[in-house]
């Protein structure tokens, strides 16, 4: 048997829904919100669900769902004029780093919801066949649940997921040039390094995802990574499999 996880998730609401009998206090639960915070770097688009936020030197993030109480997790470091993306439970962001008098941005990334990190000060140019990882300056980053795509302000483009299918997998590219199987560096990848104006790179940077498969035990959705280093060219596209828990893991 196999299913998406959108037919997962609505299965699992209708047997919570039908099996529990809702507490007394559950209309109050329910119009709880995440509370406005000072210094907000990102809100979900109704501003209520979800909401990530600094203090000092550290990015907070909360995450309400149903009738649960507002949940709070510290994600980690975070410093003034940092980049952010959220979406979902997943926060993806920079923070500087100096290095003998040089310049850089470092890459995190965490689920709000549990507080677990998946790219923790990483630099943002993976290694690719033997050349190592790099620096470089970010130009934009972007997330998607359980992944993180970026451009960096010398072309190159970056993609990771927090749990990729399995480690026999290589993510595959096509477009710009031969379909190549890429390097996978812990859990990221390098897209590749365009010649191009990382402004006009950064705006067609797009991250989608399909439908997925799998059962109560846990399936595997496709994520593809498109950029467009050519206004008038075909897009680039790298292919990666994110693996996903079931909602009965006890039973499997």
């Amino acid at each position: 048997m196999t299913t998406s996880p959108r037919l997962l998730l609505a299965l699992t609401s209708v047997l919570i829904g039908a099996s529990v009998a809702a507490p007394s206090s559950s209309s109050a639960a329910f119009a709880k919100k995440c509370p406005a915070k000072a210094h907000t770097v990102a809100v979900s688009p109704d501003g209520a669900y979800s909401r990530l936020w600094t203090v000092g030197g550290t990015l907070y993030g909360c995450i309400k769902y149903g009738g649960e109480q507002p949940r709070a997790r510290r994600l980690g470091p975070w410093t003034p004029g940092g980049q952010v993306s959220f979406v979902s439970t997943t926060a993806v962001w920079t923070r500087a780093y100096v290095r003998d008098g040089v310049r850089s941005d470092r890459l995190w990334a965490a689920d709000a919801y549990t507080g677990e990190r998946f790219l923790a000060g990483k630099r943002l140019v993976p290694k690719s066949g033997s050349a190592p990882d790099g620096e470089a300056r970010i130009q934009r980053v972007l997330a998607e649940h359980g992944a993180a795509a970026w451009v960096t302000q010398t072309g190159e483009v970056g993609f990771a997921l927090d749990v990729p299918w399995n480690d026999d997998e290589t993510p595959s590219r096509s477009g710009g040039g031969p379909d190549a199987e890429l390097t996978v560096d812990d859990n990221r990848t390098l897209v590749g390094r365009f010649d191009t104006d990382p402004g006009q790179l950064a705006d067609t940077l797009k991250i989608t995802t399909d439908d997925g498969e799998g059962d109560e035990c846990g399936g595997v959705t496709g994520y593809t990574l498109s950029v467009r280093p050519e206004p008038t060219a075909a897009p680039v596209k790298v292919n990666w499999g994110r693996a996903w828990d079931g909602p009965f893991p006890s039973y499997c």
